[in-house]
């Protein structure tokens, strides 16, 4: 064997058991060691809260079935207000209650009927010109959207309701920490 083998075995026994360095100037691996921190763009989340673009940071958003109104047309009126009345069927005329609609007075059956002049109808005085408030909307001519109650806003979709939205932070890729070398100093 090779004599000159032996001293450089034993020089590395003795660097490993004391902890020396190497004396030359190039680093090896154990030289540098990583050290975790906690992320300060995310403080240490993974990521980061922002305002949703879609809401404004506001959690809700203009209801779109009604466009923000809160309203929308009267389905039984078509947004009218007024429907034909029940009690005439749109005509505007009402059996005559005193001749039955026969237009002829019962007391008298000679002399026309004084409610009706002889017709045998009267104007109808529930409705006004054949037609009453519509009963689904009280004559408003519009109801409240079904889709957002009435507020004419519904819970931003793209951030559930929350008004921010997160977002992985590029800083640590999303693990909270940040790997820092250092340098081992004797």
């Amino acid at each position: 064997m090779n004599n000159l083998l032996y001293p450089s075995i034993f020089i590395l026994l003795i660097i490993s058991l004391t902890g020396c360095k190497h004396t030359n100037n190039e680093e090896s691996d154990t030289d540098t060691m990583s050290k975790s921190l906690i992320c300060t763009s995310c403080a240490g989340e993974g990521r980061i809260d922002t305002n949703c673009n879609m809401c404004n940071g506001n959690a809700i958003i203009d209801c779109g079935w009604c466009n923000g109104t809160g309203h929308e047309n009267c389905t039984y009126c078509n947004g009218t207000g007024s429907e034909k009345c029940y009690m005439c069927k749109g005509t505007n005329k009402s059996k005559c209650i005193s001749c039955y609609g026969s237009g002829i007075n019962i007391h008298d059956e000679e002399e026309p009927c004084s409610a009706c002049y002889g017709k045998g109808y009267v104007t109808c005085s529930y409705c006004d010109n054949s037609y009453i408030n519509c009963s689904f909307c009280d004559g408003d001519g519009y109801t409240d959207c079904d889709k957002c109650d009435g507020t004419g806003t519904i819970l931003c979709e793209k951030c559930s309701g929350k008004g921010c939205i997160s977002i992985i932070c590029e800083e640590c890729n999303g693990t909270g920490y940040i790997e820092q070398s250092t340098q081992n100093e004797n």
